[in-house]
């Protein structure tokens, strides 16, 4: 045995070593393999590792043992495997390297470097870290470590995390190799060093220089800087005195040599000076020119260097002029008037302020002076051919210069010497182009000859001569033609001779009439003020081209894109162009206007900017495509409305719960809307883009297709009906799961969720199963299905089936009893033995069986309970109330029936039994009210008796007599002295039981009445079969005041069969309550829809209290109890009764779910905007099996005055337990909208609860939020501001009439109300600061539950208006 297994060892390790160094990365092992063979006792696994001899590799041999009984058997085989470092590729036998380093970003289990290697991989450190002992992470290298801690650096070596740097000791600077030092000569005296001002270090040196207007002397250390302060000033015509600062401090010990100066005119000419160092303060800079603006400059010259100058601008004065004025020249102008003209000096030093003008008039003759200031002068008044000398000098402000050089000038001989006489013009000569003038010949000698006039006509605005020549001396009068239009012309006439030329000249001017302007207006051009406007101005035309005044401009306009052109006039040059159509392309043109319209402008081209659309997409159109999405088209604007290039389209789909929106923008006219919930309605819009904005059209609503429904049907309900039925009934799934209209329901029934099933379609939530099997146990599943297909199922539910029915009867067939009694015992028995649980049946009449043509009144139903442990023939009873309906007749009789809405009871003959009534014979007969009320004004009041018991066989009398109070002092406080005259009132036969009969009473009152009378009304009979029954006396009250009346808060109210009642409340609408006020509410049975039986419920009052107001209510919980299982909602009436009958109907509704009568506290709520206020929601009815949360919502389009206000806190939540009267409270925060005005504002809020579990109705829906800007007032403060007055008025009316009691007028007020006036029959005997009544299904004889006890919620009203329930009439 140990020598096969040593072989097997040495075969696996040498086939293993063979194998491994056959293929790179791939290990073949030995596998023993057992061979077969009965009989071994145990088997065990002995493993053989063999190290790899290669480096690459690592292969193993597996030796596999079996211990037989009789001997061992070793077999061995090849098995394949990677080496480690490789991984094998699929079932292949080939092996792949394994990348180490592929994991962490490329570095594997390395910190900084991972390197790969076939079968392995190492790690390394970037530079600056070595490898660490485990081959993997890095620690940093010190590489300051080395030459006593300086490393490579010459001074100071500073280690880092992977790296260092170099520094150097102070006076140092590093070197650009970062590792050596250089000494800093400029470290000293503040980074200076040697030098004065600026020092620079250099590699193993440094230079100076010197800061700007400084230069640096030849000792290369010190700076030079210029003179300061320099001044310059007029010395004279020829100097100017300058004076400076010398440059601060000696930088060379007495080295400052002298001064440099320069002064240069504006020419380029100038003078340069060199001044000794004692001129420095005071020097004369000579040699310059008079009235002359020199620029000099000053510097320093030292033996080192010549320093950088200081400048400054100066002039000398002025002196007289130098040169006397030049080219004096004299004109003859005729044969008495000389011209002379001359130039200015060329040396003038300074303004030429005159000139003086010497005339010689003969040789040797006095000189005269003319002084002028210009650079002519006419001498006149001299003879023909006179000769005159004339000299000139010019002046400045210094003095008189030079005199010219003499010159002569003779006049001329024989011109004429006065002017043509009577120059005119002929006013209907005038035209826009020309017109005549006409003149006389001159005053002259008779040695003077006219040979012709010369002309000179030019236009004064322009000054330029416009017609020169000469006319004929016989002519008196020129027509001048082609003239400028609406122009102002000199004409100026002269007449001459051919020998002596012109004499002097007459001048008048005229004006050319206006005409049409002859060019267009100038410089067309406009720009752009929006889509739809744009601003055109203009010049006028050329003062060549008006001709005359331009009054206006006309401006014509037609768009190119088609259209109705335009035209505007106006009075200046320019004109805002408005309503424009956007984006369209218009032509302008404009002419001037004066006495017509001119040539127009070039057309001007112009285009409008793009704006919004003017009218929106068209043509919306939708097709859903399947339950999530639906396909939106859509056609553009009228090409006239896009008014621009439409961009893009933006298609907004909202969703009106929760008003999320899907936005998509699209350039063209569809798109695929989605994802959609199923089934879904969305409001869609779609606006159109362009560069100017975008214009939505109204929205449309769209619609999904429908989808499979994607929840299950929820509160499934399986009742067993009989032993073999099952009624099973639900609720469609959530609205938002249902994905369409809900068309049929599949069930599935199976005796286990695993079995196989029996399915079922019903299309209402309710199905019946028939043909079960007894007291047997069926899971069902329902889905809920669309056109689009069937939903998913709900968890499988179990139902029992009942199990055989317990049967039962009344005891016998018939019963006896007298109508008088008013009662019978009925009995019912047990048929089977050892009842197992509780079981009711109903007793109840039977109507339209009654023998004897009965008509009973329909009787209260009564219970027979059995309980478990009974046994057969035990019986139970009731006593059944029977009432006649009072018509005299034999002995009668009507059926009593047994039923039960219990499937596993079964009836058993006799299960019906007749009831005999024995006739009695006598009446009980009271008035129907113990008190009646009317007016002075009405005059009379209505009596009524009332048939109580007994039938009528015969015709009745009765009357009716009046007595005083009896109270003495209150008839004579009160003037109480009516008298009545007897009065009948007739019953007649067969009348029944509960019918009444009346008659009028008139008032006959003697002496004054006041605000309150009364009086007693005393009924009496004859009869001896009439028995009187109270009340037989009655009070009248009358009155002059007003009516009180009281409604039904609502007319309808809510709950549900889980709840178990419902609270109703009663208002006084109209008026006040001046005495104690009694009602009554009653359900009315009969009023009950779709199958329901409530049990009728007895009469309950309500006591108003004297003091209540308007609007103050009273409110009494009736309990709900019901004979049958229904689903849906259910309905039954209930009455508002006063002493004469029924006041007014309402409705209450039972829902099969949990029904809550929820809303506000008040009806509105008044602060300021400053406050924030508790804004509380009240239960008036129901009680919750879950929470309940309600969203607060404002009604933004309820806003008046511009408000806009914003809610905070936006939810109220009700735990599970919260019943009747519980309130929930939240801060209500309201943000203005920054709008403030001196008046209240106001908006609506809401509730809508997030649940659709729970049926919430809202008493009054939406209440009022008042904002008072007054924002000192608390909400109780600010809510008294709106009603001072009438609380003031109410108060001063209320002491007025403090002792006078309204009652109430008989009116309509409401539709369907029978009437409005509801009176006390009694007194209330109780204390009326609380009034509490708890409705419940009781029978005959049982006693209400009390406050305490009712599981109802009780309604506690006090005296106090405040703790009143308040409710508004719907």
């Amino acid at each position: 045995m140990g020598r096969d297994v040593l072989l097997a060892v040495v075969l696996c390790v040498s086939a293993a070593v063979k194998l491994c160094a056959s293929q790179s990365g791939v290990c073949y092992s030995l596998a023993s393999q057992l061979t077969s063979q009965a009989y071994y006792t145990q088997t065990s696994y002995t493993y053989y590792y063999s190290c790899g001899l290669f480096g690459w590799s690592r292969c193993s041999a597996t030796g596999y043992s079996s211990t037989l009984q009789y001997r061992s058997i070793i077999t061995y085989a090849a098995q394949f495997a990677c080496c480690p470092g490789y991984s094998q590729v699929g079932g292949t036998q080939t092996c792949v390297d394994i990348n180490e380093c592929a994991p962490n970003g490329g570095l594997g289990s390395c910190q900084q470097i991972c390197i790969n290697t076939a079968g392995s991989f190492y790690c390394n450190c970037q530079a600056g870290y070595t490898l660490a002992a485990d081959g993997r992470s890095c620690q940093d290298a010190n590489e300051c470590s080395s030459n006593g801690g300086l490393g490579p650096c010459q001074q100071l070596c500073t280690n880092t995390q992977g790296s260092f740097y170099c520094s150097c000791l102070q006076g140092y600077l590093l070197r650009n190799d970062s590792q050596s030092c250089d000494l800093d000569e400029c470290h000293p005296r503040e980074g200076r060093g040697p030098c004065e001002q600026n020092c620079t270090n250099t590699d193993g040196s440094y230079y100076c220089n010197c800061t700007l207007g400084y230069v640096l002397v030849t000792d290369n250390h010190n700076c030079l800087g210029p003179p300061s302060e320099l001044v310059l000033v007029a010395f004279n015509s020829t100097a100017l005195q300058a004076g400076w600062i010398a440059p601060i401090g000696d930088p060379n010990d007495g080295s400052l040599l002298s001064y440099g100066a320069v002064c240069r005119s504006a020419e380029g000419s100038g003078v340069q000076y060199t001044l000794d160092i004692e001129e420095a303060r005071g020097t004369l800079l000579t040699a310059l020119s008079p009235y002359t603006h020199y620029h000099c400059c000053v510097w320093v010259v030292t033996s080192k260097a010549i320093g950088p100058s200081t400048c400054q601008f100066a002039t000398t004065s002025q002196d007289i002029p130098y040169s006397p004025p030049e080219n004096v020249s004299i004109v003859a102008r005729n044969s008495t008037e000389l011209d002379v003209f001359w130039s200015p000096p060329s040396l003038p030093n300074g303004p030429i302020t005159g000139y003086n003008v010497y005339i010689e008039l003969l040789a040797g003759s006095t000189t005269m002076r003319e002084e002028v200031d210009v650079q002519v002068l006419t001498l006149g008044h001299l003879v023909p051919h006179q000769t005159v000398g004339v000299r000139v000098s010019a002046n400045t402000s210094v003095g008189e210069g030079p005199l010219s050089s003499l010159v002569q000038g003779t006049t001329l001989v024989g011109a004429p010497i006065y002017p043509p006489r009577d120059l005119s013009v002929y006013d209907d000569s005038i035209t826009p182009q020309g017109t005549t003038v006409a003149w006389k010949i001159p005053f002259h000698h008779d040695t003077i000859v006219v040979n012709y006039y010369h002309l000179v006509l030019w236009e004064e605005q322009f000054g330029t001569p416009r017609v020169i020549f000469n006319l004929q001396g016989n002519m008196t009068s020129y027509s001048f033609e082609a003239l400028q239009e609406y122009c102002t012309y000199q004409c100026m006439v002269a007449a001459g001779n051919d020998v002596y030329g012109l004499g002097p000249s007459s001048s008048i001017s005229f004006t050319t009439l206006e005409a049409v302007p002859s060019g267009p207006p100038l410089d067309l051009s406009g720009e752009l003020l929006s889509s739809t406007s744009y601003r055109l101005f203009w010049n006028p035309p050329t003062p060549m081209d008006r001709n005359g005044v331009v009054r206006s401009y006309f401006i014509s306009c037609s768009p190119l894109e088609g259209g109705k052109a335009f035209s505007h006039s106006v009075t200046e040059s320019n004109i805002t162009l408005i309503e424009l159509h956007p984006f369209y392309t218009y032509e302008c043109r404009v002419a001037a206007v004066t006495i017509g319209i001119g040539p127009y402008t070039a057309k001007y081209e112009f285009k409008m900017s793009p704006a919004a659309p003017s009218s929106p997409a068209q043509n919306i159109s939708f097709v859903p495509i399947n339950s999530s999405s639906v396909l939106v088209a859509w056609g553009p604007p009228s090409l006239s409305a896009q008014n621009g290039v439409i961009l893009f389209y933006v298609v907004l789909v909202s969703e009106p719960e929760t008003r999320a929106v899907l936005n998509f923008t699209v350039v063209s006219t569809s798109v695929m809307v989605g994802p959609l919930l199923p089934y879904y309605t969305y409001t869609c819009s779609i606006g159109v883009f362009t560069a100017g904005g975008g214009t939505f059209a109204e929205a449309i609503t769209i619609q999904s297709s429908q989808g499979a429904p994607s929840g299950v049907p929820r509160n499934i309900i399986a009742n067993s009906t009989s032993p073999y039925d099952v009624m099973l009934s639900w609720q469609p799934p959530y609205p938002v799961e249902r994905n369409g209209v809900i068309v049929n329901y599949t069930i599935l029934l199976g005796e286990s969720p695993d079995s196989e099933h029996r399915t079922f379609s019903s299309q209402e939530p309710r199905v019946s199963l028939h043909s079960l099997a007894s007291r047997t146990t069926y899971f069902y599943s329902i889905a809920a299905g669309t056109i689009a297909g069937t939903g998913p199922f709900s968890d499988f539910q179990q139902v029992t089936t009942l199990e055989e029915a317990v049967n039962i009867s009344l005891s016998q067939g018939s019963y006896s009893t007298y109508e008088l009694a008013g009662h019978v015992e009925v009995c019912a028995r047990l048929l089977i033995e050892g009842l197992d649980k509780s079981v009711h049946v109903i007793l109840s009449t039977e109507p339209g069986t009654a023998i004897g043509d009965v008509n009973f009144i329909p009787l209260h139903n009564h219970y027979f309970h059995f309980s478990p442990g009974m046994h057969r023939d035990e019986t139970q009873c009731v006593n059944m109330t029977v009432l006649d309906d009072g018509v005299v007749k034999d002995d009668e009789e009507l059926y009593a029936v047994l039923s039960t809405d219990d499937p596993s009871v079964g009836l058993k003959e006799p299960y019906r039994a007749v009831i005999t009534i024995i006739n009695s014979n006598y009446v009980s007969v009271s008035l129907k009210d113990s008190i009646y009320y009317t007016t002075k004004a009405t005059g009379y009041t209505q009596i009524c008796a009332l048939l109580m018991e007994g039938v009528l066989g015969k015709i009745m009398h009765m009357s009716l007599a009046i007595n005083n109070t009896g109270n003495e002092s209150l008839a004579e406080v009160l003037g109480a002295g009516y008298s009545l005259q007897s009065h009948q009132l007739l019953f007649q036969q067969g009348q029944k039981i509960n019918s009444s009969t009346c008659t009028n009473i008139t008032l006959s009152k003697e002496g004054p009445a006041i605000h309150w009378e009364e009086f007693s009304v005393y009924l009496q009979s004859s009869d001896a079969s009439v028995v009187l029954s109270q009340p037989s006396v009655a009070t009248v009250v009358v009155t002059d005041q007003d009516y009180l009346i009281l409604l039904f808060a609502r007319q309808e109210y809510f709950t549900s069969e889980r709840v178990g009642h419902v609270q109703v409340c009663v208002m006084v609408s109209s008026g006040h309550v001046e005495r104690p006020t009694q009602v009554y509410i009653s359900t009315e049975d009969m009023s009950a829809t779709e199958g329901t039986e409530y049990t009728p419920l007895h009469s309950y009052p309500l006591l108003f209290s004297r003091g209540h107001q308007e609007n103050d209510s009273l409110c009494v919980a009736i309990g709900i109890q019901h004979n049958n299982c229904t689903t849906g909602t259910l309905s039954f009436g209930v009455l508002l009764l006063d002493t004469t009958g029924v006041v007014e109907r309402a409705v209450i509704r039972i829902e099969d779910i949990d029904v809550m009568e929820i809303d506000f506290e008040k009806t509105n709520y008044v602060f300021s905007e400053a406050a924030v206020v508790p804004l509380c929601v009240k239960i008036y009815s129901g009680q919750l099996a879950t929470e309940l949360v309600l969203k607060v919502q404002s009604y933004d389009e309820s806003a008046h005055g511009g408000v806009d206000y914003i809610l905070v806190n936006q939810s109220v939540t009700f735990n599970r337990g919260h019943t009747s009267g519980d309130t929930a409270c939240v801060n209500l925060t309201v943000k203005h909208d920054s709008v403030k005005t001196l008046a209240n504002k106001t908006f609506a809020i809401g509730l809508s609860p997030l649940s659709e579990d729970i049926a919430v109705h809202f008493v009054h829906g939406r209440v009022t939020i008042i904002i008072t800007y007054e924002t000192g007032l608390s909400n109780e403060e600010a809510s008294t501001v709106p009603v001072t007055t009438g609380v003031v008025g109410a108060l001063v009316f209320a002491a007025a009439i403090a002792s006078v009691i309204i009652v109430m007028v008989i009116m309509k007020r409401r539709k369907g109300s029978k009437k409005l006036l509801l009176v006390s029959s009694e007194t209330a005997t109780h204390p009326t600061d609380t009034s509490c009544a708890v409705v419940s299904n009781i029978g005959e004889g049982d006693s209400p539950p009390s406050c305490e006890d009712s599981a109802a919620s009780c309604a506690v009203q006090h005296n106090d208006t405040d703790a009143l329930i308040a409710s508004t009439a719907m």
